[in-house]
């Protein structure tokens, strides 16, 4: 039965995928503060998205520093965008332990979300997100893809960055776009009055 409802998820979340909002499929997560989120509540702002492991020794901190990166690049204010890494190691990355990795990493802005799902919500979204990921039972070591992904206001993909060799350019230039529009909109309405 377990194996027909990933399966029914499955095709559900490649449906949701194709229709282009990854808002629509409704997923509940557990927030560093232990707290049950569902993942559009993202909605309305640009999400820089990547899955990641605590424990992981060599490439996760690599991902958070890139994003990292991508923020301090991108201008834009904290209410105005929303980091967000997903564990794909939902046994081990408890509440408490994200809040603990993301103190470790210095990080304390309010738009970071570290992320814990069920075993099945972590799978769809991986699948989603074609993240591939395996962990190695005697050693609890993952091998994983490392895909950093923009996701618009909307929900649409519009960026993967595929490898920390990657340039983070793409999204600095779509996040730049967004800031320039929103900078726009701003002067006009304040022209206005």
């Amino acid at each position: 039965m377990k194996t027909i409802w990933i399966i029914f998820l499955f095709l559900f979340s490649v449906h949701v995928f194709a229709q282009g909002s990854i808002y629509d499929l409704e997923t509940s997560w557990k927030n560093s503060k232990n707290e049950t989120i569902k993942f559009s509540e993202f909605q309305g702002k640009p999400v820089v998205l990547a899955m990641v492991y605590t424990s992981c020794p060599h490439t996760c901190p690599l991902i958070v520093e890139k994003l990292r990166e991508i923020y301090a690049s991108s201008g834009l204010k904290e209410d105005e965008i929303h980091l967000v890494l997903m564990t794909f190691d939902p046994e081990v990355d408890t509440p408490e332990i994200l809040s603990q990795f993301k103190a470790k990493k210095n990080i304390h802005q309010k738009n970071w979300n570290f992320l814990q799902g069920s075993l099945e919500t972590t799978r769809i979204m991986s699948v989603l997100l074609n993240v591939s990921y395996q962990k190695d039972e005697k050693t609890g070591v993952f091998t994983h893809d490392n895909k950093i992904f923009l996701i618009d206001p909307k929900g649409e993909m519009i960026e993967t960055l595929s490898g920390l060799d990657q340039s983070i350019q793409p999204i600095i230039q779509k996040l730049s776009k967004r800031k320039s529009l929103l900078q726009k909109i701003k002067s006009y309405f304040k022209n206005l009055f």
